[in-house]
């Protein structure tokens, strides 16, 4: 074999064989969805209607975080709803949170605290 082509195939496979390194292309982690984990009290529980408030918990920190009602608070992978409405002929509550990755429906049975004892209360 001629010397002239012994030499460009060595080039060849010498340019293939470092060809074949490392990719230099800087990985981008996607954003993980942050998603709703539990809720205190939990879902369909009966709550005083002076002790409104609710803790959600998330996997994540949520983002762009509402609700349809009540006053909102953000504590790190925690929303904190308080004094949210609730009709006052069914006492249900109903909740709707929001985040950027996703969205929360609660609802609640609100009882109502007794002013007679003794003859006991009617609604």
């Amino acid at each position: 074999m001629p010397k002239i082509l012994e030499t460009f195939i060595v080039l060849c496979i010498l340019l293939c064989i470092s060809g074949c390194g490392a990719d230099d292309t800087e990985v981008v982690q996607e954003d993980v969805p942050v998603k709703f984990v539990s809720v205190v009290p939990p879902n369909g529980y009966v709550i005083d209607a002076g002790v409104r408030i609710i803790t959600l918990t998330f996997n994540g920190i949520p983002s762009d975080v509402t609700t349809d009602s009540g006053n909102l608070e953000l504590n790190g992978n925690q929303v904190m709803i308080s004094d949210f409405d609730y009709n006052f002929t069914s006492h249900i509550a109903e909740l709707t949170i929001t985040w950027a990755d996703g969205i929360q429906k609660l609802q609640y049975h609100i009882t109502m605290p007794c002013a007679n004892e003794d003859t006991g209360c009617e609604w």
